[in-house]
């Protein structure tokens, strides 16, 4: 079987293989590197009518819940995968409410005080995923637009980021910028990841920075409205 057969072969059965091929050999003349076998039967994660390209970094996970829900490619040109939640959730809206002093203990007369304080509305919950991220990648994880826009759900920060070294359970830190209590059913698919490459450059102190004309020292707003 040749190599790129092989690999295909593998593909389309949705698995790869060790000690042996789902062809029936035991054998192989130019069997796939070790860089694309497991140590056991693992199933894959592809995105729907995917055709197989050898540059395709192979991304592994692992349930650390037995409640979580792969990540997944919903439609065909999807750039990030969707990620589900483990867990029933309720989040407060960030706003301010009222509530009532009472009155020192022992007081007869008077009246209560009324005051102001901020709701907490962070909450974090599980996806139940640990990754193996391809080294020279990280996985940047965002909130859903539809939860962003019909609910004002969002990422503490915005952005997630997940570097290839962490091998932990991959946890949503959201917060509610709505004016309602958002409800989340475990199973929902509440967020989205990415996995995109990484560039690390050579850090350098100098003495002075080669200047812009253009834009020098201009900071916010200075290109208009």
């Amino acid at each position: 079987m040749m190599y790129d057969q092989c690999i295909k072969c593998h593909l389309n059965k949705g698995f790869w293989f060790t000690g042996g091929f789902p062809c029936g050999l035991s054998a192989c003349a130019n069997p796939p590197p070790r860089t694309y076998m497991s140590s056991k039967i693992e199933p894959m994660v592809m995105p729907p009518n995917f055709k197989y390209d050898f540059h395709y970094p192979i991304l592994k996970y692992r349930k650390c819940h037995p409640d979580a829900v792969p990540p997944k490619y919903i439609r065909k040109g999807d750039s990030c995968m969707d990620l589900s939640i483990t867990e029933d959730v309720e989040i407060q809206p960030l706003c301010y409410e009222d509530y009532e002093e009472p009155r020192p203990e022992g007081q007869q007369w008077g009246i209560s005080h009324r005051r102001h304080r901020q709701t907490d509305a962070r909450v974090t919950v599980g996806t139940g995923l640990c990754f193996e991220i391809p080294e020279g990648y990280k996985m940047n994880v965002y909130i859903r637009s539809g939860h962003a826009f019909k609910q004002g759900l969002t990422l503490v920060g915005a952005v997630g980021i997940i570097d290839e070294n962490y091998r932990g359970e991959v946890k949503l830190c959201l917060v509610n910028l709505g004016t309602e209590k958002v409800y989340l059913k475990k199973g929902e698919r509440v967020a989205q990841c990415e996995v995109v490459p990484v560039t690390r450059v050579v850090v350098s102190e100098a003495l002075e920075l080669s200047p812009n004309a253009e834009r020098g020292e201009n900071g916010f707003g200075s290109s208009g409205k």
